[in-house]
């Protein structure tokens, strides 16, 4: 071989999916009712805690989750019209952390209550029209926005919650919510 011969590439298998079409109804299909179930109990649990003031951050990272998600999931045509109504409440969020940086307590106001509700209740609706496929695409899609978010590819004006997906605990320095863990 000459000296301008590009190496070859090593090979490395992928997983191979033993019956395509199968994988293919199975995105294509609603989520199962179990599974909404088990996806509405945390947005349930976590619009509660922040409802009732006793909100810690597992509640604060399983609403900015859900919201995420369901940001993701009206992007790509679920809920559309609601747009709006979950980046208010995203703002919520966003707000509430801000104040919580400054040592305010974990109380919201009847406007942001009823701001995160709503979005809580857009989520919920798209559970029931979302196909498995595109609840895990929107997953995924999140996941690669939350790490480039850590990464700090987001423009400067722009407002991320990071829940807990796409979040390494161990290598993402999180001062205000340590500091509050530890304070409690």
């Amino acid at each position: 071989m000459g000296r301008t011969a590009k190496p070859r590439r090593a090979y490395r298998p992928r997983p191979v999916t033993a019956d395509t079409v199968e994988t293919a109804i199975a995105r294509a299909g609603l989520l199962p009712e179990s599974s909404r179930q088990a996806l509405r109990a945390p947005i349930i649990a976590a619009l509660d805690g922040l409802r009732t003031g006793t909100g810690q951050w597992p509640a604060w990272r399983s609403m900015a989750d859900a919201l995420n998600v369901a940001e993701q999931l009206a992007a790509d045509g679920i809920a559309s019209n609601h747009a709006g109504t979950i980046a208010a409440a995203q703002s919520v969020l966003a707000d509430l952390h801000a104040r919580l940086a400054d040592g305010a307590p974990w109380t919201l106001r009847a406007a942001e209550l009823k701001a995160l509700q709503d979005a809580a209740e857009i989520a919920e609706i798209q559970l029931e029209y979302a196909s498995q496929g595109e609840f895990a695409d929107a997953i995924a899609s999140v996941k690669r926005r939350v790490a480039g978010a850590l990464a700090g590819s987001v423009g400067a004006d722009t407002t991320v919650c990071i829940g807990g997906l796409g979040r390494d605990r161990t290598t993402v320095d999180t001062t205000v919510e340590t500091n509050a863990e530890a304070a409690a």
